[in-house]
């Protein structure tokens, strides 16, 4: 596991920027009938989704 410290302001700025990226990776996913393209695409959503989750926790706690 890797551990990171950001400032209040740094963690903000990533969080808007991983949300932003989800919408536009729910675009792609909608718009992509190659299964051998979307699934990567479905991953990548969900490992952005953790990382969100993981972000959002670390910013209730402190």
């Amino acid at each position: 596991m890797i551990h990171i410290s950001l400032t209040d302001e740094e963690k903000e700025v990533l969080i808007q920027i991983l949300e932003e990226y989800v919408s536009d990776l729910r675009i792609e996913i909608s718009h992509t009938d190659d299964t051998s393209f979307r699934t990567p695409l479905k991953s990548r959503k969900e490992a952005i989704g953790r990382i969100l989750d993981a972000l959002q926790i670390s910013s209730k706690a402190a």
